[in-house]
């Protein structure tokens, strides 16, 4: 699993939550992304903190599963990686918790919330390890997304703006 909440203080809760979850799930290795609060976290043989990492989408790639808040890259990427995602936006942020909402729409995740308890967290965990459909899902967005190759096309934009400069 592979959990990126950050270090803001109120995030903490999350991250104890998904550290007694670990001891639940023995069998899942959790890599917690949580900034200053890296330190207090006691790691365990199937847990570990970090305050940052250089190379976020290698270790995304390895994971089951994604837990985030509810940014846009972080999304898009854990799905363009067929990755389902377990989504805790902050509380009142708009692209977060819509972001969040849409995932469970979609069938590639689930939203959560700060008052989520610990048991519906692990089940959730549990089912998405293993839900052949949302797997499905999920391939087909990452399918369509590499046919896109937005980026290429971003590429092309940049470059049609830059003549229309130039000739400007």
């Amino acid at each position: 699993m592979f959990a990126s909440i950050g270090g803001f203080g109120y995030r903490r809760q999350v991250l104890d939550k998904l550290t007694n979850i670990a001891r639940q799930m023995p069998e899942y290795t959790f890599d917690l992304v949580a900034g200053p609060n890296a330190q207090s976290i006691q790691e365990t043989k199937n847990v570990r903190a970090h305050a940052m990492v250089t190379d976020p989408l290698t270790m995304m790639a390895k994971s089951s599963i994604v837990i985030c808040g509810g940014g846009h890259s972080t999304i898009m990427e854990s799905v363009c990686l067929s990755k389902p995602v377990l989504s805790i936006p902050d509380l009142f942020h708009f692209e977060q918790e819509s972001n969040a909402s849409q995932i469970q729409a979609m069938g590639l995740g689930a939203r959560l919330d700060y008052k989520t308890p610990e048991p519906i967290i692990e089940d959730l965990l549990r089912k998405y390890t293993k839900d052949r459909e949302t797997r499905k899902r999920l391939n087909t967005m990452a399918g369509l997304a590499q046919k896109l190759d937005g980026r290429k096309h971003m590429l092309r934009l940049v470059d049609e703006m830059e003549s229309v400069k130039v000739r400007a």
